[in-house]
């Protein structure tokens, strides 16, 4: 039962432009062979007997030429039809108009060919539109050999690719796509908390930590902090599955207008005191190059990614100044300017 129906054969012999010159041909010298007995002039009579000769002989050279053509375009396709026979995918072999000619036994497996005679009649209880989208690949596909395109449906993904074979005829093969386990991002690998707000403080994402921290999925940041707005590099009360705790704000910007918001370890230094470099390890897990300085401008830490970028010149106790320029004044002014609020737009 299987085989009978794995493999629809549709012998059919398309009217192709050369079949249609041929006919017109022939029937055009048919026609002044006829006038060429009617006429009454004898060479008038011979010139139109010619001519219906010479149009008679091309007419069958070329109904020769298209029953060759047809033999090969026959003969390919019985070889391609042989190809996709063993093929675990499920692969259809159709003419332009998209009727099917070959199926092979996976797809007569997972389709019901049956009562199909096109290949958009085979898909229609699986794709929503799929007229529109077999016309679109194989334009494509008529116009650079081949075409693909990767579809997703209520039942999973699909990849339909085409292939332009023979003169009007094509091969196509619909792949299920096994989806994979997603892969944990860099932002829900960290054990850091972290949240991507949008422009209007609405929480876009939040990683395992932050989720873990807060104890719930949340929709805005009035969900998570007592008091708003939120002044990125300063100490924030936060609500949490324990109670309030202070968190340390540190923000990253993002596309679209968006940005990462991530909850560090306040510093414990008393007044005048410098954080311990154990206070600051969290940065470590930040996805940019941060520099810890104290109001004097020496490094007092720093994350991998800075050290990094900089290079073996970066190391506690230097001067930033010897690491990078002013940006037209000394970094001890654009550090005492920062220290005293004197910056309109903090440089980054």
């Amino acid at each position: 039962m299987e085989d009978a129906a794995a493999v629809q054969t549709e012998e059919r012999v398309a009217l192709q432009p050369v079949g249609r010159q041929a006919s017109w041909t022939i029937a055009i010298g048919s026609f002044l062979g006829v006038l060429s007995l009617l006429a009454p002039v004898r060479i008038m009579s011979i010139g139109l007997l010619t001519a219906a000769a010479t149009l008679l002989v091309v007419g069958v050279l070329l109904i020769f030429k298209n029953r060759r053509r047809h033999a090969r375009q026959a003969s390919t396709l019985d070889v391609i039809a042989d190809f996709i026979w063993q093929d675990a995918t499920p692969s259809v072999v159709t003419f332009q108009d998209g009727a099917i000619k070959t199926v092979n036994p996976a797809a007569a497996k997972t389709y019901n060919v049956t009562n199909q005679q096109t290949l958009a009649g085979l898909l229609k209880s699986t794709l929503a539109n799929p007229a529109g989208l077999l016309y679109r690949l194989q334009s494509r596909a008529s116009a650079t050999g081949s075409a693909q395109e990767d579809v997703f449906t209520r039942t999973g993904h699909l990849r339909l690719s085409v292939h332009a074979v023979a003169d009007d005829a094509f091969v196509w093969r619909i792949e299920r796509v096994a989806e994979r386990a997603a892969s944990r991002s860099a932002q829900e690998t960290q054990h850091l908390p972290m949240i991507m707000v949008g422009r209007t403080d609405a929480v876009l994402y939040m990683n395992e930590a932050a989720r873990l921290l807060i104890g719930s999925r949340v929709k805005g940041l009035d969900r998570i902090f007592t008091r708003t707005p939120i002044v990125p590099g300063c100490v924030a009360t936060i609500s949490t599955t324990e109670g309030e705790t202070e968190a340390l704000i540190a923000e990253v910007p993002a596309a679209a207008g968006r940005r990462a918001l991530y909850f560090l370890p306040p510093p414990d230094a008393g007044p005048g005191e410098a954080p311990r470099a154990q206070d600051w390890q969290a940065f470590e897990d930040l996805p940019v190059p941060l520099i810890k300085v104290s109001p004097e401008g020496e490094v007092q830490g720093f994350n991998r990614m800075a050290a990094n970028l900089i290079g073996v010149e970066l190391a506690p106790q230097v001067h930033l100044g010897h690491l990078m320029e002013g940006l037209g004044r000394s970094i001890s002014d654009w550090i005492a300017d920062t220290m005293a609020d004197r910056q309109a737009q903090k440089s980054e």
